[in-house]
């Protein structure tokens, strides 16, 4: 629709049209699909539709006579469009991607001319080989790491004989979430949480801490509960049973639907007198509690049970860093959260298109179902 509305005869300055009562110039729409190829197919495409258009005399749908004007706007479309055919706003949705972060290269801490890597052993093979280099050479707290992640490894898949390929395996996965994950390169307050994410010790602290408030809130309710005399639900009991077992690493009370209540009183029998407001204000307290800890607690004890190989990983991530860093390289993995993270800032779409040289009145995106959700939370602050 946009397309042929640029087949008008333009009334409003060249490289422009109106559409829906706007005016836009050709430059403020861009197509974006998955592949060079279609890329290439779609550039060739438009200009073989208005170079149709410009020399046929009529409706290709219709069959009827098209009226002169409309060649001709066509013609000049074709000759203005090759004049500035690198202007022409298609691309791969990954060039797209690195433009923004190229555009904003020394912000993050990169060289503008950055080589984006999409061979994963080009980036991790080097800092993992490294890493088991420094153990082999010596470094001896290193090397009882690794050993304690081969067993780790080994006992959770008892019937795989090669540890040291599985540990590999499991090593370059971290990585590669830690690189999605990033913001700023050289942001070392990340590195420093990592960090602490990896110690045992840290991560039983954080543990600890919400399962003491999750069982505080149940005890807190369920005093409630008794003092009023309220008839509560069996399953509502079986929770606040089973909440007040819960130990660090032991207990799981997860899957209790009737935590979904929107009130106490929807989980109390109809028989029941209603409840006070401070007992219904102690089940919502106990709701977001269960909420967070439902979503948090089996990830962190999963977690606490691999810190060493988190720790491993954390610093063959550090040296990735380093060396993309050094070499003016960057991971494609690392791509689509560099790219969320500067268009997430205040001003970050306002001063991309400044940098782009016009604001972008509309995206197209082609064979949309392909997208995945990390490309389109990076896309997504365009639209806005």
């Amino acid at each position: 629709e946009l397309l042929s509305s640029a087949l008008e005869e333009p009334k409003h300055p060249a490289g422009s049209f109106a559409h829906m009562g706007e005016k836009h110039t050709w430059k403020e729409i861009m197509a974006v699909t998955f592949t060079n190829k279609a890329a290439a197919e779609m550039r060739e495409r438009i200009i073989r539709t208005l170079k149709e258009r410009a020399l046929n005399t009529r409706d290709e749908f219709s069959g009827t006579p098209l009226p002169k004007p409309f060649g001709q706007s066509a013609q000049k479309w074709v000759e203005l469009i090759l004049r500035h055919y690198s202007s022409l706003n298609i691309r791969t949705i990954d060039s797209l991607l690195t433009l923004i972060v190229r555009l904003s290269s020394l912000e993050l801490g990169l060289p503008p001319d950055f080589k984006l890597i999409f061979e994963p052993k080009e980036y991790f093979t080097p800092a993992y080989d490294l890493l088991m280099q420094e153990a082999a050479m010596g470094n001896a707290a290193l090397a009882d790491e690794i050993e304690k992640c081969c067993r780790d490894v080994l006992y959770q898949n008892p019937t795989r004989f090669n540890p040291v390929n599985m540990l590999q395996k499991q090593l370059f996965s971290i990585c590669e979430y830690l690189l999605k994950s990033e913001s700023r390169q050289d942001d070392e307050t990340n590195l420093a949480q990592n960090s602490d994410m990896n110690n045992g010790k840290t991560l039983l602290g954080i543990i600890s801490n919400i399962v003491t408030k999750l069982k505080f809130e149940a005890a807190r309710l369920a005093a409630f509960i008794e003092n009023e005399n309220l008839q509560a639900h069996k399953n509502l009991l079986a929770l606040l049973n089973k909440i007040s077992g819960m130990d660090t690493l032991s207990g799981e009370v997860w899957g209790f639907k009737i935590i979904n209540s929107s009130t106490l009183s929807e989980c109390c029998l109809k028989s029941s007198i209603e409840p006070s407001a401070e007992a219904s204000e102690a089940y919502i307290e106990l709701k977001k509690t269960f909420i967070k800890a439902e979503e948090i607690v089996p990830k962190l004890r999963n977690a606490w049970k691999n810190a060493s190989l988190f720790h491993l990983s954390s610093q063959i991530h550090g040296q990735i860093q380093k060396n993309y860093r050094q070499n003016g390289q960057l991971p494609k993995a690392a791509l689509n959260s560099k790219a969320n993270f500067l268009l997430a800032e205040e001003w970050g779409s306002a001063e991309l298109f400044c940098r782009f040289g016009a604001a972008l009145k509309h995206i197209l995106i082609d064979e949309f179902q392909d997208t995945d959700i990390e490309q389109w939370q990076a896309l997504l602050p365009l639209a806005l």
